[in-house]
């Protein structure tokens, strides 16, 4: 990747057709006012003039969905405004982030769209918020200079996943295209990243599991909806039939349950833990490396019981119990932050005030690593949101802001605090 500085006073015009040396803060400015749609037509023509002096420049626009290249934008821009210039400009990509993905005038016939951009803008000034220390924690920004470490890169997980029919026989699921699975009599759609299940008169279990660095949705055959996390099962019936709809899960798994007065929704936790609903949308976690198993209730009702204890969720709050290896299965409710919670299924990861083995734990599932800790574990509490189509880099690259320092060797991600190098 080119940066700024390496491309932008390398050619001049001169002659009749001269029209001005850049700058890099010139070129900056506006690739900047071309992001926020705000160029004029004059504008758009010294862009045009610039990228059309050699194919360094084309390629290092072209290649702008890069955070660290969109920062180092930024900080060009920043040597030559007063200062809260960053703030205005993070205030106005705020605004538009929440729009829908919206294409901008083409340049050199290339239409470019905002949410890649500006998403890489935001994901670095949010991932800049974060808190450390003990006790009373004291809310802190940090304006750290841009430091580009090498980092062996890692492509974010992806739609896969096996489904494990009644006969044993393991199939293999992606999203590369549309399939039609069948066991005994039933057809199984794959569709493009979603398995559905019609209507069937015959009753057998299926198991879907996602490996580490996949994840997948399901169709159930009462119509009910669900999505697995990375390293995650469930196994389920092809017909729900009797009192109850009964399901087992592992790892993560959102619902979004079918309503069904006669026939309740069961969802079977590892250990004694089930969570009871009618219809419903809800988030369970029951991963071995976490402290609890949570269930949390994103609307409607739903209630846990395990070993004899029983509550009853409203919106916004969350059901912990102890991990299986202790002898308290006590469930304890608390209100929790359920974009947190959920941030996953929205394709984004959720931060708020996460400490470093919480932050590492949801990378080392989703990019399939295993974490180590190079020193005593760095005590940065990280608030913000990072989507989960970045690769590893991209993701490194922000936490680093907060002074953790990172370093990939084969499949171990090496964790180091901010003195470490």
């Amino acid at each position: 990747m080119y940066g700024i500085g390496s491309l932008a006073m390398q050619h001049v015009y001169t002659g009749k057709n001269a029209y001005m040396a850049y700058t890099e803060q010139d070129i900056a400015r506006l690739i900047l006012k071309y992001f926020r749609d705000e160029i004029s037509p004059s504008e758009t023509a010294h862009l045009e003039r610039w990228l059309a002096e050699s194919p360094q420049n084309r390629l290092f626009f072209e290649g702008l969905d890069d955070e660290n290249d969109i920062l180092q934008l930024m900080a060009m821009e920043e040597q030559d405004e007063e200062q809260g210039m960053k703030t205005k400009l993070l205030q106005e990509i705020q605004k538009r982030i929440g729009m829908e993905e919206k294409p901008v005038p083409a340049i050199g016939g290339r239409l470019r769209r905002w949410y890649g951009a500006a998403a890489a803008v935001i994901l670095i000034a949010t991932s800049a918020w974060f808190f450390w220390g003990q006790g009373n924690l004291e809310e802190s920004v940090v304006d750290l200079p841009l430091v580009k470490e090498e980092v062996q890169d890692v492509l974010p997980g992806t739609d896969r996943a096996i489904l494990t029919l009644s006969n044993g026989q393991q199939v293999e699921l992606d999203n590369s295209g549309r399939q039609v699975i069948t066991d005994g009599e039933l057809a199984i759609a794959n569709n493009g990243g979603e398995l559905v299940y019609a209507a069937s008169d015959k009753t057998v279990y299926n198991t879907m599991t996602t490996p580490k660095g996949g994840q997948y949705k399901i169709t159930l055959a009462d119509g009910s909806r669900v999505w697995l996390n990375a390293a995650s099962s469930i196994t389920f019936p092809t017909r729900f039939a009797g009192n109850a709809r009964e399901v087992q899960v592992t790892g993560e798994v959102y619902f979004e349950v079918e309503r069904n007065k006669k026939m309740p929704f069961v969802v079977k936790l590892p250990g004694d833990a089930r969570v009871e609903v009618l219809g419903t949308h809800f988030n369970v976690n029951t991963y071995n490396d976490e402290t609890y198993q949570t269930t949390t209730l994103v609307e409607g009702l739903v209630r846990v019981t395990n070993a004899g204890a029983q509550v009853e969720l409203t919106e916004g709050q969350q059901a912990s119990i102890t991990a299986k290896h202790t002898t308290d299965r006590a469930i304890k409710v608390t209100e929790v932050n359920v974009e947190e919670v959920t941030g996953w299924k929205n394709n984004l990861f959720v931060f708020n005030e996460a400490d470093i083995p919480t932050v590492m734990r949801q990378i080392s599932r989703w990019y399939d690593l295993d974490i180590s800790y190079n020193g005593p574990v760095p005590s940065t509490l990280y608030k913000g949101k990072i989507p989960r189509d970045f690769t590893l880099s991209q993701v490194l690259n922000a936490l680093k802001l907060a002074g953790v320092h990172f370093k990939v060797e084969g499949k171990t991600l090496i964790v180091s605090g901010r003195n470490k190098k």
